[in-house]
Parts: structure tokens; sequence; C-alpha cells
């Protein structure tokens, strides 16, 4: 058996905490996990592999995630060719999903596949260098370089499962896309606004206080911090994270 150097026991090492960073933020945003990693399914005339797949009710993200600094752009070039293939052949995917990961099949076929939808994740361990041409080729996958997947992991750490609320602003979907169809969010919905009285407040330039109530849960589902940059082009910008001891306190 070949023994390994130093550096490269400190590089497996890096490669194990950046999978083990993927798995925590999902898993902690209450994603079930499926291991396809190694798994080799033909579709029509392509062999497919991923690296893993993340499911939360109807929202399945296909993963990819890599280390390569050489070599990447043939790399990303081979999984799109997955991803598409994936994506035209969703239903045989779904079944071979299923028929492999049976522990998982109860949870997955709780929706038609019409109601899934579907993400393509690609995520790398160093700073990809990609030009806008480069994307408008890619435009199925979604990256998630390094500062993103840190971002994502503080707040995992901070928030814990309503890290989900975020991960969901990030890919672009709607609460109402989530989960099955009901009226449970009007249910939740809490009207009692409070105008105080103009002597109550202390304020004498006209400034009047008006409170609104709203449950806990749509409060963490809809807040979030403004900036002058936009949050979903550059999520590592933001002038201070939540401080975790405050959240636990």
């Amino acid at each position: 058996m070949k023994k390994t150097t130093p550096e490269e026991q400190a590089k497996n090492r890096r490669v194990r905490e950046f999978k083990k960073k993927i798995y925590g933020i999902f898993k902690t945003a209450g994603f079930e996990y499926i291991n396809t990693s190694d798994k080799h399914l033909k579709i029509q005339h392509r062999i497919v592999e991923i690296d893993s797949v993340y499911f939360y009710e109807n929202i399945l993200l296909i993963c990819e995630d890599t280390g390569r600094t050489n070599k990447i752009k043939d790399h990303i070039r081979s999984k799109k060719q997955a991803f598409d293939e994936i994506e035209n052949n969703f239903s045989i995917y779904f079944e071979w999903l299923c028929n492999n990961f049976p522990e998982k099949t109860e949870l997955l076929k709780k929706y038609s596949l019409d109601r899934y939808k579907v993400f393509n994740l690609y995520f790398s361990q160093f700073e990809l260098d990609l030009c806008d041409d480069d994307l408008s080729l890619y435009s199925n996958i979604i990256f998630i370089e390094t500062k993103t997947l840190n971002y994502f992991h503080r707040m995992a750490q901070c928030i814990k499962r309503s890290v989900r609320y975020e991960l969901f602003k990030f890919l672009k979907i709607n609460s109402s896309e989530i989960g099955l169809i009901s009226s449970e969010s009007n249910r939740k919905t809490i009207k009692a606004p409070i105008i105080y009285p103009k002597d109550s407040t202390g304020l004498k330039n006209g400034v009047r206080i008006v409170s609104f109530m709203m449950s806990a849960e749509t409060l963490i589902k809809t807040c979030y911090v403004m900036r002058k940059d936009n949050w979903e082009d550059a999520v590592w910008l933001y002038q201070r994270l939540i401080d975790k001891n405050k959240i636990k306190k």
C-alpha cells in the first residue's frame, strides 16, 4: 500500500472538509441526502454519474462537487452533458433513484414528477474563472463557489434549520412552489395592527408609531439584511453576519 505524503494527507483532509461542509448545510436545512457518487446510469447513449442528490419536499437538487484546479472547464462541460441528459429523461433518472435507494422511495414519490422543481448545482472547492460567455453556455447550472458556500455554512451554524429559507431565496423559489398546495399560510397570518396614541409615544414631531404582528415563522421566511449590493450576486458581502451566540440567547 502506497504511503501518502503529508501534502497528500493535507489535500485529502481539505477535500473531506469541503464535502462535509456541503452535506452539513443541506442536512441542517432539513434536506434528505442521497449519495450517488460512483453510481452509474446509462441514459440513451451516455453514462451519467453525479456526486449527490438532496431533496426537500418537491425541491430536488442534483449536485456535483469538485476540487479540480486543472481542466476545470472540461469537467464542467462533461457534467453539463450529464445534467442535460437527466433533464431530458427525468422520469428515467427518478425511477433509478427510487430503485437504487428504496429507503427514500416513499418520500420521493410523495409528489408527482410534474410537481418537482429540479436544480443543477456545481460546487467548487476553488474559485472558478468563468467569464460571461462561459456562464451563458452553462445557463442551467448554478455555480456555488467558496465564498458562497462559506456564507451558507455560517448561516446554517447560526440559524440552524431556518437556513433553508436563505437557500430558497438563493434558488429564487417562492414559498408557494414548495410542498403541497394549501391555504396553510393564510391561517398563520396574524392581523393585529396597533396604532399608538400620540400621547403614549412621547414624540412631538408628528411621527406616529404603528406595530404589525406576524408569526415567527413568517418573519424568518421573509427577513433579510438590506444592502446597496444585490445579495443574490454577492451573498458574502453582508456587512455583518448574524451572531451565533446572540441567536442562542
